[in-house]
């Protein structure tokens, strides 16, 4: 059952996400960085509430290479967040 709210949490800040980066609609840029970062940490946190309710605890204790790979994506979207979110949110980003 989290699984299932992860994903429709995930989901809908992702929509909105997305509907706020292509239709901004005049809102000041500072306030939308706040928006879109807010947003995408909650599509952050979602990931890893999907793969951590994935596992069983049992399974994550004995897993000596969990906390590495969870840490391997959360560099991977924090890449995706700086190179291709901000540029798209800040005119003028590079």
């Amino acid at each position: 059952m989290a699984k299932r709210i992860y994903i429709i949490i995930g989901l809908l800040a992702l929509a909105t996400m997305i509907y706020l980066i292509i239709n901004n609609h005049g809102i000041v840029t500072r306030i939308l960085t706040w928006i879109i970062t807010i947003l995408y940490a909650i599509v952050v946190g979602a990931i890893h509430g999907i793969i951590a309710h994935t596992l069983k605890p049992e399974q994550k204790g004995s897993l000596m290479f969990y906390p590495v790979i969870m840490g391997m994506l959360f560099g991977v979207l924090a890449f995706i967040y700086i190179l291709v979110i901000l540029p798209q949110v800040i005119p003028g980003f590079y």
